[in-house]
């Protein structure tokens, strides 16, 4: 294998034309990070990666100034060495730990594209290749600005929507409100869209553990797949372990978790039946495929937390990996337009490319007009 010469990071930043609302947080614009690396061989590679509205530009600096000094000359499949080099940056460091890794995790991700773009195969054969097509879901039904609520009859019309379009199921805002009134948004969705598409409820950390309890048992009638992240962070552990015990449909979360240990204490802790651990947040492809096989141990499934284009390889890498997500266009115009060669999904399935690494190719012109460096 040729060795790494050149590596470069470009933050961009595209406003919505809608201010979403997740629980009670407000989303008004989407940024992600394009990695992009070469061999001396002449060998490319590029991904782009999170969603980092606050914090990219010190993720940047950190990048450029911290990692990519220490890529000249090693080859790509030095990941593990580089990963660990990077890690233990977060020791004397510790007050920054989520900067670095988030870092981290860009650089190791690209590593993964660059290594399959030289072994001429895709990222999910590499890793194994369990599954070769996935159910897509799309996220949707936020309460958007000037609305008390979120409206169930727009997110019928959005189910139709996707449908239509080929994914097999939704993730549903809720939390933020009095539990019976996201219990009758479900109840309306379900007897509108059949019991057939799949329907996931993610509250975003928005309620309380009894609220959580009641929610889930309000809706346990109407197949709801998973309830995600249902109480705030702190003493997360014992509130999920209480609605695990009490609710009647399973219980996922992971996905602010920065590494294995945080997604440990989860699993051993009795809190998930599923992981959706982020590799943008949590430490990269390297970091997900050992905690996907940790969480297998304990009959803990994988899901993952957005970037559709990267997890759909990962998902398919593990018998326990579930659904690849999406936004629609008006929520994630980056994931709708940066890639100019992503998979579509047709009649309810979707399967990661056979190209070589990721084999994501990009719109330059969409690059220069966003670009923010």
């Amino acid at each position: 294998m040729t060795k790494i010469d050149f590596a470069e990071v470009i933050p961009l930043e595209v406003p919505l034309n809608t201010t979403f609302y997740i629980s009670r947080m407000p989303i008004s614009k989407r940024c992600t990070l394009i990695i992009r690396m070469k061999t001396a061989g002449g060998v490319e590679g590029q991904i782009f990666i999170g969603d980092e509205r606050n914090n990219y530009a010190a993720i940047c600096d950190f990048i450029k100034e911290e990692i990519f000094p220490r890529i000249p000359g090693r080859r790509p499949s030095d990941v593990t060495a580089i990963w660990e080099e990077i890690f233990a940056m977060t020791v004397p460091q510790s007050y920054r730990r989520g900067i670095i890794i988030h870092a981290l995790a860009a650089v190791d991700t690209a590593l993964w594209d660059l290594i399959g773009r030289q072994a001429g195969m895709p990222v999910f054969r590499l890793l194994g290749a369990a599954q070769t097509r996935l159910q897509p879901t799309v996220i949707s039904g936020y309460r958007i600005e000037g609305e008390d609520e979120p409206d169930a009859v727009r997110t019928i019309e959005v189910i139709e929507e996707v449908r239509e379009a080929g994914y097999a199921g939704l993730k549903l805002k809720v939390g933020g409100f009095d539990p019976e009134v996201d219990i009758n948004r479900v109840r309306e969705i379900r007897k509108a869209v059949g019991d057939e598409f799949i329907l996931i409820c993610d509250a975003n950390k928005g309620y309380s553990v009894e609220q959580a309890i009641d929610f889930a048992e309000g809706v346990s009638e109407f197949n709801i797949e998973w309830l995600e992240e249902p109480t705030p962070w702190y003493n997360e552990i014992e509130s999920m372990r209480k609605i695990r015990e009490s609710s009647p449909i399973p219980v996922a979360a992971g996905q602010g978790e920065y590494d294995r240990w945080g997604c440990r204490a989860l699993v051993e802790g009795g809190a998930v039946d599923i992981l959706n651990n982020d590799i943008s947040k949590g430490g990269g492809v390297s970091e997900w495929i050992r905690i996907a096989r940790f969480a297998s141990c304990h009959g803990v499934k994988s899901a993952h937390h957005e970037d559709p284009e990267i997890a759909m390889h990962l998902l398919a890498s593990t018998p326990l990996g579930l659904y690849p997500e999406y936004f629609r266009e008006e929520r994630d115009p980056i994931g709708a337009h940066l890639c100019v060669n992503a998979p579509r999904p047709k009649d309810g399935w979707i399967s990661p490319p056979e190209r070589p690494g990721f084999g994501l190719e990009f719109d330059e012109d969409y690059i220069k007009k966003y670009r923010v460096d």
